[in-house]
């Protein structure tokens, strides 16, 4: 079921990006069909597994338990002596074992197969945009600090830069330049038209200061263009370890755009450890025989869902202003219908 629901998606993608496949965003090259197929939708299937595992999880509990109370088989076992608990032991097991390989796929799977995936959009299909910046500020390391007044990517050049040496609470060195452009060759930027101002203190905190002119400096500045832009969907093409690494660098640089990493990092835990909860659910919706058979019960948990992923959305977004802090918003869904969940399951003990 999951195979031919993840067929019926891609081909609706497929349809849907016909015009872009064919060269449009490409000055009419048609995309290789090798790049369609093997670096595109075989890349795209884990991340539409990774998203539907846990619903058809859900409906697959809601199925087969609902198989076993309409035979009364549930009755049967808890009159033999099976308490509720021990009953649901052996979900709570297989919940264990999706969760685990929801994490693994979520955390490295997906990532390096998301990875690829954006390379081609970038390269093929996604129309060629300038993204531009201003007033960029950037840690290069542990005491010099750079800032950007303006940066443009059509020409990958950054224009009125300062960069700063602090040690010790006091500025020592401070270099400013009119313009950096980026060397594509040499994957390093050129600095031009600089004005260097060396410092020193003495004892008594008197300055003596030191002036020099520079035409052109080649450096790497420790960060790229692709550093300035965060490209849509590039947290997403992270594994754990090189997610953990950026949200602590872009920290340690003073990167104020850090919401979607840091929800990203919060949810590949998060999601795994709701398939526990919706199992729950399901075990306690489902283990009474009631009007309405399968059908109703069913309907009853694409609605849940339906709810669940509505519910991750607006708390995600509450974060976005400070409103809720960031592992609060993401784990806030998990903590409301988790109490659903203990509540329907003392019910359904009962």
């Amino acid at each position: 079921m999951l195979l031919l629901v993840n067929v019926v998606i891609l081909t609706i993608d497929y349809i849907e990006k016909a015009e872009d496949l064919g060269g449009k965003n490409n000055g009419g090259i048609p995309v290789p069909a090798k790049v369609i197929f093997i670096d595109y939708y075989l890349n795209l299937i884990p991340y539409f597994i990774g998203i539907l595992t846990p619903v058809f999880v859900f409906l697959a509990v809601i199925y087969f338990t609902s198989r076993l109370s309409a035979r009364t088989e549930i009755i049967a076992m808890l009159s033999s002596g099976i308490s509720f608990y021990r009953f649901t032991v052996p979900y709570l097991i297989c919940a264990g074992l999706i969760a685990g390989m929801s994490f693994y796929l979520n955390g490295w799977i997906i990532p390096n197969a998301t990875q690829k995936r954006i390379e081609v959009e970038y390269r093929w299909l996604k129309p060629k945009v300038n993204y531009q910046a201003k007033n960029l500020h950037r840690k290069l390391n542990s005491d010099s600090y750079i800032y950007i007044e303006g940066y443009s990517s059509e020409n990958q050049r950054a224009d009125r830069l300062t960069i700063d040496r602090i040690q010790q609470g006091k500025v020592t060195y401070r270099l400013i330049s009119d313009v950096a452009i980026w060397n594509n060759e040499k994957k390093e930027w050129s600095i031009l038209n600089i004005q260097e101002r060396f410092i020193q203190y003495d004892k008594d905190n008197h300055v003596k200061e030191q002036f020099r002119k520079r035409q052109k400096l080649d450096t790497n500045l420790k960060f790229t263009p692709d550093d300035f832009i965060y490209k849509e969907l590039k947290e997403a093409g992270m594994n754990m370890k090189e997610l953990k690494e950026f949200i602590e660098t872009e920290t340690q640089r003073g990167s104020g755009e850090l919401h979607k990493f840091k929800v990203e990092w919060y949810q590949r835990f998060a999601i795994p450890f709701a398939t526990f909860i919706l199992v729950i659910i399901g075990v306690s919706l489902s283990s009474r025989k009631t009007r309405g058979g399968i059908g109703l019960k069913i309907g009853l948990g694409l609605l849940i869902t339906f709810l669940y992923i509505l519910a991750f959305q607006f708390t995600t977004s509450l974060s976005r202003n400070g409103q809720v802090p960031i592992w609060l918003s993401v784990w806030l869904p998990n903590f409301i219908f988790g109490g659903v969940a203990a509540i329907l399951y003392i019910k359904a003990k009962q």
